[in-house]
């Protein structure tokens, strides 16, 4: 696998605010950074009838899809509401698989909710405490004295982002396609954790994706698990998410859809598949929509995460106002962007793959884009728009 093909996993994220964008007019698609005065407000949902509403989402996605060739899956809830879900475009574009419902796609960013839940479900159960020094689990990084674990889930912890130069040219390029689960992170961990911190704990705001790998590690010396393991057995197997997983078994996972650069009129660009298990707790989970519905919904239910839990997740812990991440006010709860509104937002791309989950634990608003075409990336975000413009109906 050639590591020029690799992608700086998440720090290049757009967590912009859903501004006004017409579902009819679509020219001003490609504008991410700018802030719209009239930012759609959380107002009565336009879902009295769920069959127009499904087929306004279907009309959106459709002539989204015309113009930006669109390749994925997108869903729409409520609350316990189904509204819309639907592939797009082809899992497989040599053999002509078209992407399902039951697709599977890597969900890269989105995966720190999992991992912060499962911290927090740990807390909850009196395993340990977030203001838990570090170094309770790693003593020998005595520099990590100050560093507690609400400064890992938070991104406030200073611990440098392995994916960043110099750093990230130091990783093996087997540890790409190794199926030896764990000993690719003995080797990542060993690059970043002897390293001078960028700031004293607490004080700033830095995306670093090392923070959750060493969260990975806490659980697993938690637990007596792996992180897999765990994930597995206290959130996939009771959430019944049985399309979901991570680790290294990514390589040969079937119904999976193939990534590509760069999708067009009669062509796509296939980019090679990759190992989940190099970024593991931070971006290592795949997953479908219809198994992240049911974690959502989990969420509105307090199934299996207690309200005091999905209250810590959802409330703001980071400002990110001097972030160059911070394009439209968001700042950082525990595993998710927040908005003003606390609308929580992640959007990943990595190997191919792009997604995006806007959740609003209010109303309980749900889109879910899973795409196998990397260079809509930038535009995901604009489908989302167009997509709260329809719920709350503003089209």
């Amino acid at each position: 696998m050639k590591k020029s093909y690799v992608l700086i996993f998440i720090c290049f994220l757009l967590v912009v605010s859903g501004c006004s964008v017409s579902t009819t007019d679509y020219s001003d698609v490609p504008d991410q950074t700018q802030k719209d005065e009239n930012e759609i407000e959380f107002k009565p949902l336009a879902i009295n009838n769920k069959e127009e509403l499904a087929t306004q989402i279907e009309k959106a996605v459709n002539g989204f899809t015309e113009q930006f060739y669109f390749s994925g899956v997108v869903y729409v809830g409520v609350g316990e509401l189904d509204i819309f879900s639907k592939g797009v475009g082809f899992a497989d574009y040599e053999e002509q698989i078209e992407n399902t419902i039951d697709t599977k796609f890597p969900i890269v960013t989105s995966t720190t909710e999992f991992t912060a839940a499962a911290i927090l479900m740990l807390e909850d159960e009196g395993y340990l405490y977030i203001d838990d020094p570090i170094t309770e689990f790693f003593p020998e990084q005595t520099h990590w004295e100050d560093i507690t674990i609400q400064h890992l889930l938070s991104m406030s912890s200073g611990i440098v982002n392995y994916v960043e130069e110099p750093y990230f040219s130091q990783i093996p390029e087997w540890v790409y396609t190794t199926t030896d689960e764990g000993k690719d992170l003995d080797v990542i961990m060993g690059i970043f954790e002897d390293e001078e911190l960028n700031f004293i704990p607490g004080k700033e705001f830095e995306y670093s994706i090392s923070n959750y790998i060493i969260l990975g590690r806490i659980i697993e010396q938690v637990t007596g698990m792996s992180y897999h393991e765990y994930i597995q057995e206290n959130i996939f197997n009771p959430l019944e998410m049985t399309n979901s997983g991570l680790g290294n078994n990514w390589i040969d996972e079937y119904d999976k859809a193939i990534g590509y650069s760069m999708i067009g009129e009669g062509y796509a660009d296939k980019m090679d598949l990759y190992n989940t298990g190099v970024v593991d707790a931070a971006a290592g989970i795949y997953s479908t929509v219809n198994d992240l519905s049911k974690w959502y919904k989990a969420i509105n239910t307090n199934e299996i995460l207690s309200n005091e839990v999905v209250q810590k997740m959802f409330t703001t812990h980071t400002n990110v106002e001097d972030s160059a991440l911070n394009v439209n006010d968001f700042n950082y709860g525990l595993g998710t962007f927040l908005n003003e509104k606390n609308a929580a937002l992640n959007i990943g791309q990595f190997f191919g793959y792009t997604n995006l989950i806007h959740y609003e634990p209010e109303t309980g608003v749900l889109i879910i884009i899973l795409g196998n075409h990397e260079r809509i990336f930038n535009t995901n975000n604009s489908l989302k728009n167009i997509l709260l413009e329809v719920v709350y109906g503003r089209g």
